[in-house]
């Protein structure tokens, strides 16, 4: 077995083992850290100073609620965009125009909602691009690894994001990820180079944040005993849990 092929085998036992962890993350618990983790987003200086921002829209179980933060983002006069997958290849990212046609849009297979079509100009690659991305995950690590639900949208999109940016000569975007604690992991989740890891981990208790400066120079506030696992983070307060070798 290739090293490629081994990878993509890991990835896959360690979706299963988490699906099953998720599905027992109760829905007290979940919307009280999902509110913890709300807070700590609104206070964000690139949420705060973000005026093109894109949210995804939560599955009904094991995955941060960001219903809060769509709505505070379209009451602080953002322009909000919501994923839409185009013929289950790839994604764009849909404006929304208010609540109410958030409240309207059908559900998916998954249980999740998603824009009923896409129309010319709506996309946000065909206006302005993003300044913030906030990107979904099933779990992260803490070398800011993320890992995904398989398919690769959010990795291709943000480097179309990006992509787009840079040709404009304009900086961003920003990618922000939302972890529950059961979703942050000890075990260090297998990547591969199209992996993207996003530039801060939100968690109810704190949150994981690239340093682009310096490589050695790290925070390890509420760590002790996990200074091993650190690569090019800062840490702020969280407890890591362990699953399973794979």
């Amino acid at each position: 077995m290739t090293i490629e092929k081994e990878i993509v085998a890991d990835k896959k036992l360690l979706r299963k083992h988490l699906r099953k962890l998720l599905q027992t993350v109760s829905e007290k618990e979940l919307v009280s850290q999902s509110n913890e983790i709300f807070k700590h987003v609104i206070s964000l200086k690139e949420y705060q100073e973000s005026k093109n921002i894109s949210i995804y829209l939560h599955m009904p179980k094991g995955e941060v609620r960001t219903e809060s933060l769509l709505k505070h983002a379209l009451n602080s006069g953002k322009n909000c965009y919501v994923p839409y997958i185009i013929n289950n290849t790839e994604m764009e990212m849909v404006k929304l125009n208010s609540w109410e046609e958030f409240l309207s849009f059908p559900k998916t297979k998954w249980g999740y909602p998603e824009p009923g079509s896409i129309s010319e100009g709506s996309t946000a690659l065909k206006t302005e691009g993003l300044d913030l991305i906030i990107v979904p995950g099933m779990a992260f690590d803490l070398k800011g690894n993320r890992l995904g639900h398989g398919k690769g949208y959010y990795d291709r999109y943000i480097e179309r994001a990006r992509e787009f940016s840079k040709l404009r000569n304009i900086v961003g975007p920003h990618c922000v990820s939302l972890s529950l604690n059961e979703q942050l992991l000890e075990t260090v989740i297998p990547t591969n180079q199209y992996d993207i890891k996003p530039d801060l981990i939100i968690t109810p208790k704190g949150h994981l944040s690239q340093n682009h400066n310096n490589d050695d120079d790290l925070s390890t506030e509420g760590m002790e005993g996990k200074t091993e696992e650190l690569d090019d983070w800062e840490i702020e307060d969280h407890e890591p849990i362990a699953v399973p070798t794979i």
